[in-house]
């Protein structure tokens, strides 16, 4: 008798798909003017961000007016006006930066306010069987968090984002322009820095959170001793809960030790990096110089100011692209929050 014996059936994988609303979605219930005020306040952030490459240029031209070949009189002339420049830009950067992010307070306040009382408004309104499936208990802290998730991703997140994006992309624009070939020398150090500061924020964001899960974990055997502290006390067992309580706390002594010394280590690499991204710039500029090397932007043959404007502006690029990523997080939060608070908001009750 021959019997088949069929393999047993592989559990399907299930992939959860996070569900999003568009970006823009999240000033759905903006008004006009609300709208208005983050276009101007993106377009500001824009305005900001372009300022700082365009500073690399002016500090170019200041770095030219010390050379051997001027008098003394057109190296004062040109350092005054490049200070005057210098001055005007600060000044003007100074009061874009403050029109934006009062701009976007100012939307983001009046929006979470609005949006707490719709919410609020919603969830009383759904019948009965609706809070079967909800914890009641945690609908009032909900309320406030997740307005807080949307917010977050349309205040001051938003104006750095859109800082950061323009300042990298113009940044990169002037360094090209003037001058291309050491610009692309220089972006061989771009991944060096780039994995160093990653390196550095993903250390930072493990010891967080160990640092949490040790401190919960301790808190949840202090919370358990104090809510049975008669029981404790009658049996004398104060000093088993502080010792359970301080090996809660030392079994992550060791693993912060070596989070701490892998600190050290990437912050030591940041430097590195950067420092080894100033001796590539200045070697090759140098050469560049020595031997009147075509800068083929301008014309003319390589300067120190080119040297200059070039490293500074590829450095400020490489670095405004690392502020993206806590907006690019901030957005993500906000856009999940959204698509289930805005469900509930537009949810009729049954």
């Amino acid at each position: 008798m021959n019997v088949q014996t069929s393999n047993p059936p592989k559990q399907a994988t299930l992939q959860v798909k996070v569900q999003k609303v568009p970006y823009t979605q999240l000033f759905r219930y903006a008004t006009r003017f609300e709208k208005l005020i983050v276009v101007l306040s993106i377009l500001l952030a824009v305005a900001s961000g372009g300022s700082l490459p365009l500073l690399t240029l002016f500090w170019g031209d200041a770095t030219n007016a010390f050379s051997p070949t001027k008098t003394s009189e057109d190296t004062l002339d040109e350092v005054v006006d490049n200070t005057i420049i210098f001055l005007i830009l600060g000044g003007a950067n100074f009061i874009a930066s403050w029109i934006q992010l009062t701009g976007l307070k100012y939307v983001g306040q009046n929006l979470g306010e609005r949006l707490r009382i719709m919410y609020f408004r919603a969830i009383v309104r759904q019948e009965m069987g609706w809070f079967d499936t909800m914890n009641p208990s945690e609908l009032s802290a909900r309320i406030e968090s997740d307005c807080k998730n949307i917010i977050d991703g349309m205040e001051e997140k938003l104006m750095m984002f859109v800082f950061a994006v323009s300042s990298f992309l113009l940044a990169f624009v002037v360094a090209f322009w003037r001058g291309w070939q050491l610009t692309l020398i220089l972006l061989a150090a771009v991944p060096l820095m780039f994995l160093s500061s990653l390196a550095f924020v993903k250390v930072i964001a493990r010891i967080s959170t160990v640092k949490m899960n040790a401190y919960a974990k301790a808190g949840a055997i202090a919370e358990q001793a104090l809510t049975f502290i008669k029981t404790v006390v009658s049996l004398n067992g104060g000093k088993k809960e502080v010792k359970k309580y301080d090996e809660a706390l030392e079994a992550t002594k060791n693993t912060l030790i070596r989070f701490g010394l892998y600190q050290g280590l990437s912050f030591g690499f940041i430097y590195f990096s950067q420092y080894a991204a100033n001796a590539i710039a200045f070697y090759f500029g140098s050469v560049f110089i020595d031997n009147e090397t075509e800068n083929h932007g301008l014309g003319r043959p390589y300067t120190a100011g080119d040297v200059t404007t070039v490293f500074f502006a590829v450095v400020f690029g490489v670095i405004n692209l690392g502020l993206t990523g806590p907006g690019l997080k901030a957005f993500g939060i906000a856009q999940t929050t959204a698509h289930y608070v805005y469900g509930i908001l537009e949810r009729q009750s049954k």
